[in-house]
């Protein structure tokens, strides 16, 4: 469920949309210690940046290492204030991202995706990959 504190109402509609705005903090939770992603020293819950790939599907992508595993709770902080929870839909086996899925159906446009083209990907197309791998 989403919460927001008394008196409340965030709009991006109104608001510069810039890139910073497709990021959100990742809180994500393990009750008990699953696959060994567990120890002394780690702490139950992990937090991270995810950047929103998806705004109508409400996907969001963010590192594996701080959602290892899709047992487990999720809660999205978006602008700063408004708090979802979330799903973990794939954990990547090799590469070092998962995905996550929002309920959108109650963000009132809220969400807002990172745009790096103005034309959509199709399956053939050729692009220039920057980062480690």
């Amino acid at each position: 469920s989403n919460t927001l504190p008394r008196g409340t109402k965030p709009m991006l509609q109104n608001s510069k949309i810039t890139p910073l705005s497709a990021l959100v903090l990742v809180q994500f939770s393990m009750p008990i210690p699953i696959d060994g992603e567990y120890s002394e020293e780690k702490k139950l819950v992990e937090s991270c940046v995810g950047v929103v790939v998806d705004a109508f599907w409400g996907l969001i992508i963010c590192e594996r290492y701080q959602v290892p595993s899709t047992l487990g709770d999720v809660k999205v902080v978006i602008n700063g204030i408004l708090s979802v929870r979330a799903v973990v839909v794939f954990v990547h086996p090799f590469q070092p991202f998962s995905v996550l899925k929002l309920e959108t159906s109650d963000l009132e446009n809220n969400l807002v995706e990172l745009k790096v083209s103005q034309n959509a990907a199709c399956i053939g197309d050729s692009y220039d990959y920057f980062g480690l791998s």
